[in-house]
């Protein structure tokens, strides 16, 4: 049997020989590390990637066989070929993390870390039966707990004392109650009807966790964590809930956020759980334990309860608080007057009451248990929406739940940027917990390049902030918050408060960005937006866009309306503001289309992240959009007439074309003018293509992840397809690497790409959606290594891990150290990282001759 098994693949070795696709190649280390290694044509186009990151142990001549084949399995023609290998031994180092009060800020195996969920503000605090602990309600998670129990005196390991999770089909949060046993949550989500096709209810669900662990307890029959559901209503009732910036500019709209929210208040007391439904004006009695209806009491708009120490019941009625008995009765109108739009309440052990105030209060306001106003806590009319954060953070904006110590300190929850807990103590300001913007699935986590001390961050849809980073320290502050609310999609908004000018736009939200300077102006450049960075205000300049379109409509930026258009004509935007008034008009808006583009226009997919070169020069979707100069406002001028169709080339053919055999043009979002004649190809399209421009040579750095249900792990199993490539100024393809990994991935395979992060000493960098950079030599298309642990694998959690969605992030070198840095972020903050070996990374070259056959 032995010999039978030798002499097959003698001859299979023979065969080989004949067919003159067996070459040896040899290789010399003298640095060991992930060794990586291709085969180049004459062109200096990668052929093959024979090897990547293979580890090598030992200085020393290494061997490895050529079959003659290139990646795609074609057999090339006999001659000369150059090999080329490098050994590299990268390396990084965590630095601090931005945007995270935890102790730790990361995540950690006892989560007693990071703190705070990911979607949304602060909704509601309340303080323990001990008066010591609190329990925070952030509206939303994803991956970190939305409730929390927090020690405000802990140390470094009991900061957050345990973290529950929300179901994600539950919808969002509003509010809490907790008593010596269980902590109550409101939850509201959509849900279909069953009985109207086509029609939506508005579900108000209550669930809780037990107070010691945080773990579910309940004795409902749904599911894990619900106690009751409260109600279901048509949500063609309910009136649409206006934004921020309506209540806060409007005052006919000045009343409560919340009225748009069924199940708005919550308090428990010995034998009943109150809740108020604020659209059905009336506050239910359950039962505690069982979550069973005992009554219901009739009052006008109720919102935020709180039990008062005689056992009472206070509840914000409208503009009022009213005071019934633990059964319900209505014993007394507490406040009549002083309040205007009213959120939510506490009481210290005192009797004192402490209720969240907006509108153009934005105060906390306390009362005596009689009514009578004995102090405003933050400045009348609130802070700014935006500008120098340590000039604005002692006062309040958009206020929600208030929690008082047993000393005496004042807890509160804003819904505005930035996520945080304001403290205070004796009324005064004393300190703020910065909560975490969802980064790395934020849509912007970038530094300024040549003054890096400014790291901008962005959060769909309303927030921005800027922090300011001490690297020799390892420090942040926040620099500057820039709150976004506006009128929605296709708009240009302003507003001026107190000298900041405010605004909001379709595109600012989205994936990717990049700050440059440009004839003495520094721009940041988000989703084909453009914004002048004048000290602490960020002022509205352009729009550069293809985002905004469907199959057959338009939003018009200056009627604010969705137009009709011929099916296929979709056109392309430049936006600018030419009178400095920030608003669009005629005479500023292009909706030409590239003079030479057919009818037919392909849009820009969500994930797409255009890429704005340091000369201001736009690179999307197979476009370069140049930059014309600046205007009399400083505005950059852009014209799709100019536009310029770049020579793009397929990236290759399918891994495995079992997994998509049905994908055709039409899934593919081919540009009209691609080839068609390659079976399986894929273009630069897909759910995501990003582009990048080397300002060095003007080649092409393009990545395409195909969407759909492929292989994999987890999130990564939603891609069937990964390919990076880089392509001459000419389209000329020079490399194309990258594979899709099937299970855990391997050296040079990635999990789902997501945008490109930066070239830093010839490496480049790229996010993958699993939390690590793949990093990729520049020049030959040769694997590096990876950043960051694998989440894939099951890593004991700490600062080197990014937990998904890491599909954001930054890397880049600093002008007066040279030191290479990486931010890199996920659901509980930005993290900064140093990176280390892309200096010694140790390269080498040679020949190869292909046999004739």
């Amino acid at each position: 049997m032995q010999t039978r098994i030798f002499l097959c693949v003698l001859a299979v070795m023979c065969l080989g020989a004949l067919a003159g696709w067996s070459a040896p190649i040899t290789y010399t280390v003298k640095t060991p590390g992930a060794v990586s290694v291709g085969v180049y044509d004459a062109k200096g186009r990668l052929l093959r990637t024979l090897q990547s990151g293979k580890k090598i142990t030992e200085a020393g001549v290494n061997t490895i066989e050529w079959d003659g084949k290139d990646d795609l399995g074609t057999l090339q023609l006999p001659g000369l070929y150059t090999v080329k290998g490098h050994s590299a031994n990268l390396g990084w180092q965590y630095q601090l993390l931005m945007g995270n009060a935890g102790k730790p800020p990361y995540l950690t195996e006892d989560s007693k870390g990071a703190w705070g969920g990911v979607w949304g503000h602060v909704k509601d605090i309340v303080a323990d039966d001990t008066g010591k602990n609190l329990y925070i309600l952030w509206a939303m998670e994803e991956g970190t707990p939305a409730l929390l129990k927090i020690d405000p005196q802990g140390g470094v390991s009991t900061f957050k004392l345990w973290g529950a999770h929300t179901n994600w089909g539950w919808g969002t949060c509003q509010t809490l109650a907790a008593d010596a046993k269980y902590v109550y949550v409101a939850n509201y989500q959509t849900i279909d009807d069953p009985a109207n096709k086509g029609k939506k209810l508005l579900r108000s669900l209550i669930w809780r966790v037990n107070a010691e662990t945080g773990e579910y307890a309940t004795t409902y029959e749904e599911n894990a964590g619900i106690v009751a559901e409260v109600s279901r209503i048509s949500t063609d009732t309910i009136p649409e809930r206006p934004r921020n910036w309506e209540m806060y500019d409007t005052p006919s709209k000045r009343k409560s956020p919340g009225f748009a929210t069924n199940l708005f208040g919550l308090a428990v007391g010995p034998q009943y759980l109150y809740c108020s439904l604020r659209l059905e004006n009336k506050i239910l009695l359950l039962d505690k334990n069982t979550g069973k209806k005992l009554d219901e009491v009739s009052i006008p708009e109720p919102g935020g309860l709180a039990m008062a120490p005689d056992g009472n019941l206070y509840a914000l009625s409208g503009t009022q608080l009213m005071k019934l008995s633990a059964q319900g009765k209505r014993l007394a109108t507490v406040i009549a007057t002083g309040l205007e739009a009213p959120y939510d309440l506490c009481v210290d052990t005192k009797g004192l009451l402490y209720i969240s105030d907006q509108a153009t209060s934005m105060q906390i306001k306390v009362f005596s248990p009689a009514g009578k106003l004995v102090q405003t806590i933050g400045k009348a009319g609130g802070r700014p929406y935006a500008g120098e954060w340590a000039k604005m953070k002692e006062n309040l904006l958009f206020p929600t739940g208030p929690a008082v110590t047993a000393d005496g300190t004042l807890y509160v929850g804003e819904e505005c940027a930035p996520k945080r807990v304001a403290i205070f103590k004796k009324g005064r300001w004393a300190d703020e917990w910065v909560g975490p913007l969802a980064s790395g699935c934020a849509k912007m986590d970038i530094a300024d390049e040549e003054n890096p001390e400014y790291i901008y961050q962005s959060y769909w849809p309303e927030d921005m902030l800027r922090y300011k980073v001490d690297y020799a320290k390892k420090t942040f502050v926040v620099d500057a918050v820039w709150g976004y609310f506006g009128v929605g999609a296709g708009g240009v908004e302003y507003r001026k408060k107190n000298g900041i000018k405010q605004y909001q736009e379709f595109s600012s939200g989205r994936s990717g960005g990049q700050v440059r300077h440009y004839q003495g102006n520094t721009f940041l450049c988000t989703f084909g937006s453009f914004y002048r960075v004048e000290g602490y205000n960020l002022i509205p300049s352009g729009i550069v866009n293809t985002g905004v379109w469907s199959q057959d409509t338009t939003f018009d930026l200056v009627s604010k309306e969705w137009k009709s258009r011929p099916p296929g004509d979709r056109r392309f935007i430049a936006w600018r503001d030419v009178n400095g008034d920030w608003m669009p008009q005629e005479n500023e808006v292009d909706w030409t289309a590239p003079a030479s583009a057919a009818t037919k226009m392909p849009l820009a997919a969500f994930w797409l992240r255009p890429y704005v070169a340091p000369n201001m020069d736009i690179y999307l979707y197979g476009w370069k959009l140049p930059c014309q100069g600046l205007d009399a406002q400083s505005n950059p001028i852009y014209s799709w007439v100019k536009a310029e169709r770049l020579p793009l080339r397929p990236m290759g053919v399918l891994a495995d074309p079992k997994i998509a055999w049905n994908l055709n043009s039409k899934m593919l979002n081919l540009p009209y003018d691609a080839p068609r004649d390659l079976p399986g190809a894929i273009y630069p399209g897909g759910r995501e293509m990003n582009l990048w421009t080397d300002p060095q040579d003007g080649s092409l750095y393009l990545a395409s992840d195909m969407e759909g249900k492929g292989k994999g792990l987890g999130w990564a199993a939603s891609g069937i397809y990964a390919r990076i490539g880089r392509l001459s100024p000419q389209g000329e393809w020079l490399w194309m690497t990258g594979e899709k990994a099937l299970g855990f991935a391997k050296p040079g395979q990635c999990y789902k790409l997501g945008g490109f992060a930066g070239v830093a000493k010839g490496c480049l960098f790229i996010n993958d959606w699993m939390g690590q950079y793949r990093v990729y030599d520049k020049d030959s298309g040769l694997y590096v290594g990876s950043l960051f642990a694998d989440l894939c694998r099951g890593p004991k959690l700490d600062e080197n891990v990014i937990s998904v969605e890491f599909n954001e992030g930054h890397v880049y070198t600093h002008p007066k150290t040279g030191q290479i840095y990486a931010l890199a972020g996920d659901s509980t903050g930005l993290k900064l990282f140093t990176v280390t070996g892309v200096e010694q990374i140790e390269r080498f070259t040679g020949t190869v001759t292909l046999p004739a056959q």
